[in-house]
């Protein structure tokens, strides 16, 4: 049985953690990592599986690619 890969600390004191005592059941599709369900995360755009950092990375790309959209000519409104 897999456990899950992710460490949990209690605050940012815990400079050591625990291990997640959950069994693992999805791979993050960046990292590898092996992840339980509560650690799993889930795009809404391209549905594919992250851990939370992995996720938040991955979202970060996702906004800057719809905002790169400077190029284009927009039509100004009349009244």
């Amino acid at each position: 049985m897999n456990r899950c890969k992710i460490i949990e600390v209690r605050n940012l004191a815990d400079a050591v953690g625990t291990l997640c005592t959950g069994e693992a059941s999805q791979r993050c599709s960046d990292c590898g990592t092996e992840l339980c369900e509560s650690h799993a995360g889930t795009c809404g755009l391209c549905h594919e599986v992250f851990c939370p950092s992995c996720l938040t990375f991955h979202q970060e790309q996702y906004s800057k690619a719809a905002s790169a959209d400077h190029g284009r000519v927009r039509e100004r409104k009349r009244a």
